[in-house]
């Protein structure tokens, strides 16, 4: 961010490296966060070497938001014996983060933000997680329903670690849907039950949006299956493509995510599918709203849990994650 973070003024810098190491470190400055990918090397930089590290080093604000671990988990037994719920997943998928920045968890910590979820009701789902790790928190926060609460999860707390609201954030999400649609009678799940005398009620961190605005609601435009395939349709509209060359073209793009979901152990779905078979119509890939064939759509009965650990890069550092851990949101 130019505007806050990564920020040194020129002037200073004249009469300190040279006028070429100068601009080098400026352009570098403003072209990459991670303050590595672009670095001019010591060769180049000769007697300036030293000075421009230092520099460096010093242009980034401690207050920069960095993503420090990432962690992924799945399960796909549906045995009510085994299968696990979804903070189960979560506090596995938090584990793996930790694991991942090369840290212990804290046993305190500004926030625990959990996206909201549809599989298993609890009284406070980010208390739940917290209680699982061994984590207390000064916020157990929730959202709303909606697939951008994730990234809204990140934006915000990138931004409240940059004003120095917050230090040191879990963020976690997770759903036991295919175990939920296997078992139909929740008393066979030996899964928590809510308690609402024990648990702190969530802080609700997100405004309730409305989804749809009167004149949808009028039209009856009220589903996903309804609304996706009109943008869709815009959208190839605006570029002036045929009905079958936007196919073709959506369908290369879905052939390529399967190539990438065939080489990721996290991705439920990992048979990587061509162009053709995206694109084809057949009793297993019917289509579900022109011009989305079922393989495009999203799949909610799936067990899975993420988690990432976000903290400021004054944190990172006294934590000593490694900066080729960093990443800047």
């Amino acid at each position: 961010n130019p505007q806050r973070g990564n920020r040194v003024a020129q002037a200073p810098l004249r009469g300190v490296i040279s006028d070429q190491n100068q601009r080098d470190l400026t352009r570098l400055q403003f072209s990459s966060m991670t303050l590595t990918p672009r670095l001019p090397s010591r060769a180049s930089l000769g007697a300036d070497s030293a000075r421009c590290v230092m520099l460096l080093r010093m242009a980034l604000d401690p207050r920069t938001p960095v993503l420090i671990g990432q962690g992924q988990i799945l399960d796909r037994s549906v045995d009510p014996t085994t299968a696990k719920h979804p903070v189960a997943l979560m506090a596995e998928a938090l584990t793996a983060a930790a694991l991942d920045a090369g840290i212990t968890l804290p046993s305190e910590v500004d926030a625990i933000r959990v996206v909201r979820l549809l599989s298993w009701k609890y009284a406070n789902a980010a208390h739940a997680l917290g209680v699982a790790c061994g984590i207390r928190a000064h916020e157990y926060a929730t959202t709303p329903h909606g697939g951008n609460m994730p990234q809204t999860l990140v934006n915000m707390t990138a931004d409240q670690i940059l004003r120095g609201e917050v230090d040191f954030v879990v963020l976690a999400g997770g759903e036991s849907a295919r175990t939920r649609a296997a078992v139909r009678d929740v008393d066979l799940l030996p899964w928590p039950v809510a308690d609402n005398a024990s648990a702190p009620a969530p802080s609700h961190i997100v405004e309730d949006l409305a989804l749809l605005n009167d004149e949808e609601m009028r039209l009856g435009i009220v589903m996903p299956v309804q609304i996706y395939p009109m943008f869709e349709t815009a959208l190839r509209a605006a570029a002036h493509r045929s009905v079958p060359d936007q196919d073709e073209r959506i369908a290369a793009l879905w052939s390529r995510f399967s190539a990438v979901a065939r080489d990721n152990e996290w991705a439920w779905s990992r048979a990587a599918l061509t162009t053709d078979e995206v694109r084809s119509v057949t009793p297993n890939n019917r289509m579900i709203g022109l011009p989305y064939r079922k393989v495009m759509n999203s799949n909610n009965q799936v067990n899975m849990a993420a988690s990432l650990i976000m903290c400021s890069a004054a944190r990172a550092e006294a934590l000593g994650v490694p900066r080729d851990r960093w990443v800047f949101p």
